[in-house]
C-alpha cells in the first residue's frame, strides 16, 4: 500500500522506501500504544467503580468480620477476581500484539531489501523463518549497526520467552511457581525500545544504500 505524506517526517532518507517502511511501523506502534492506553483507562475506570460501590455497602462498615467476609465473598469477590483476570489478560494480548508486529516488521523490511538490492545473499526460502534469520540476514547484507542496536535486539527476544511461555504455559513460569505478570510499564518500555531498533536499522541501511549507489 502506498500513502500520501506530509512534509513531517522523523528521518530523511535517500532510499524512498524507507519512508513507507518507517510511516507503517510508526503507525503500527501507535496503535498499540493507543490500544495499551485505551485498556488502561476502561480497567481504572471498572477498579474505581467496584471501590465506590464496595465503600457504599453498609453491611461492609457495620457488621461484624465473619458477616463481612461472607457478604464480600457473596456480592464481590467475583467481580473483583474479574478485573484482575482482565488486566493479566490485557497484558498477555498485548504482548502476543507486540512480538507479532515485531517480527512482520522486520520481516518486511528484509523482503524490501531482498528486492531492491538482489543481493547473493538471499532469505530463507522456508516458509516460516525464525526472527533470528530475518536479523541476521540484515546483518549479513549491510553489517552491524552498533552496540545499541544488538542489545536493543537481546531485549525484544527477552520479550519472546515470555510471550512463548504465555502461548505455551497459560502464563505459568517453567518452575511452575508463578504466574507470569506483564505490566502496562514493561508493555510501553518494549514498545519504545522497537521503536528505536527500527529507527536505528532504516538509518543505517540509508546509509549502507548511500554507499552502494555512490
Amino acid at each position: 500500500m502506498k500513502y500520501s505524506f506530509d512534509d513531517s517526517f522523523d528521518n530523511e532518507f535517500i532510499w524512498t522506501e524507507l519512508y513507507y517502511l518507517e510511516f507503517e511501523i510508526n503507525l503500527g506502534l501507535d496503535c498499540l500504544k493507543q490500544i495499551l492506553s485505551s485498556s488502561d483507562v476502561w480497567l481504572t475506570k471498572s477498579r474505581e467503580i467496584f471501590l465506590e460501590k464496595t465503600k457504599k455497602d453498609k453491611i461492609l462498615t457495620t457488621e461484624v468480620t465473619e458477616i463481612k467476609v461472607a457478604h464480600y465473598n457473596d456480592n464481590y469477590q467475583r467481580n473483583e477476581m474479574l478485573i484482575d483476570n482482565l488486566q493479566i489478560l490485557q497484558g498477555y494480548s498485548l504482548c502476543q500484539s507486540i512480538t507479532s508486529f515485531f517480527e512482520s516488521s522486520l520481516k518486511n523490511v528484509s523482503e524490501k531489501v531482498q528486492s531492491e538490492f538482489k543481493s547473493e545473499m538471499q532469505l530463507s526460502k522456508k516458509k516460516f523463518m525464525k526472527i533470528e534469520g530475518y536479523y541476521n540476514y540484515l546483518i549479513k547484507v549491510f553489517g552491524k549497526v552498533d552496540i545499541e542496536y544488538d542489545e536493543l535486539y537481546q531485549s525484544i527476544m527477552k520479550f519472546y520467552k515470555i510471550r512463548n511461555i504465555i502461548v505455551h504455559s497459560g502464563g505459568i513460569s517453567i518452575s511452575g511457581e508463578k504466574q507470569i505478570i506483564v505490566s502496562s510499564n514493561d508493555l510501553n518500555k518494549i514498545l519504545d525500545k522497537i521503536a528505536l531498533f527500527f529507527n536505528k536499522l532504516l538509518l543505517h541501511i540509508n546509509n549502507k544504500y548511500y554507499e552502494m549507489k555512490n
